[in-house]
């Protein structure tokens, strides 16, 4: 009887270790097996099965053996990795429609695309602060293709930068919108957009419409909105007149553009005479040479809005990458 609970023991002790080991990691990572590039193609160091799965420590991703190759896990922030050649589009004057080809022997292709943003209000005296409003930043979208036999030809459009409105307007009108940036492939039915201002108060977006699916699905995000006006200081200047500061609105970023580096809107002082309420005009320096407008920061930047004249939008941008 010993030697059989000692036998039943020895069966059943691995279960239950097996048990306590994979509760024990539900909490944690699960730690692959790590190798170079060299030892992940060696037969002699890593199996070459379908169906493997190690993390390559010399490109930091993970690979999937899928029977005679390594694929790597594309991740959404970085398509360096997968794609080391790439060529950029920007606004044309002169060429509405641009073209890339697809190399020979290139199965798929990453694209990623930016609207053009809005450009910035000129300052108005409506309220207590003024009205000023920046310009939006486009829209963005990315997508990962499958190169189709007898379909080499991609058509791209990238949009042009609104310009700075000089008189008044609540809402960016006509040139002062931004353009939208589009990728048409498989066919001219088949697109990739990036718009511009969308005709209402908000940032443009991404979108697509009618692409096929062929395993991998589209990205898109919205531009960053503009600012509003922000009163920095309100002290009294003598018996009828207030100095007010205000920091103008700074256009919106576009997505994965370092914020703050275009697109800002300038400080400026004004003199408030009591006796008309809502009379703010500009105190100090010439307004021209003081209070340059600053542009959208590229790609897709909106303009701040300027005193005398708001900032221009950033033009789109297509990347392709193979």
């Amino acid at each position: 009887m010993k030697y059989l609970y000692a036998i039943i023991t020895l069966l059943t002790l691995p279960y239950f270790a097996l048990a306590q080991q994979s509760y024990s990691l539900k909490p944690y990572a699960i730690t692959l097996p790590q190798v170079s590039t060299t030892q992940q193609v060696n037969s002699a160091t890593v199996p070459q099965s379908a169906g493997n799965v190690v993390y390559n420590t010399s490109v930091d991703k993970v690979a999937v053996n899928t029977g005679g190759q390594w694929q790597y896990l594309v991740t959404n922030s970085d398509l360096n990795a997968d794609f080391p050649n790439f060529a950029a589009y920007q606004y044309n004057s002169a060429i509405f429609y641009q073209y890339w080809t697809v190399p020979a022997g290139v199965t798929k292709f990453a694209v990623e695309i930016w609207g053009a943003g809005t450009g910035g209000n000129k300052y108005s005296t409506n309220g207590p602060y003024g009205d000023c409003r920046g310009g939006q930043a486009g829209g963005y979208a990315r997508r990962i293709y499958a190169a189709i036999s007898g379909a080499t030809t991609v058509t791209l459009t990238v949009g042009k930068g609104g310009v700075g409105a000089v008189t008044l307007g609540t809402f960016p009108t006509g040139g002062q919108l931004g353009g939208e940036t589009r990728v048409l492939y498989p066919s001219s039915s088949a697109s990739l957009y990036a718009t511009g201002y969308n005709g209402s108060s908000d940032p443009g977006n991404g979108y697509y419409s009618n692409i096929p699916f062929d395993g991998y699905r589209a990205f898109t995000a919205p531009g960053g909105a503009a600012t509003g006006v922000t009163p920095l200081g309100y002290v009294q200047k003598d018996a009828s007149n207030y100095v007010i500061t205000l920091r103008l609105s700074d256009g919106g970023t576009a997505y994965g553009v370092q914020p703050g580096i275009a697109g800002i809107g300038p400080t400026v002082v004004l003199l408030n005479n009591s006796t008309a309420i809502g009379n703010l005009v500009f105190y100090g320096a010439n307004t021209g040479g003081a209070l340059p407008s600053q542009q959208g920061s590229f790609p897709g930047g909106g303009g701040a809005c300027g005193y005398v004249i708001g900032g221009d939008g950033a033009d789109g941008l297509i990347i392709i990458r193979w």
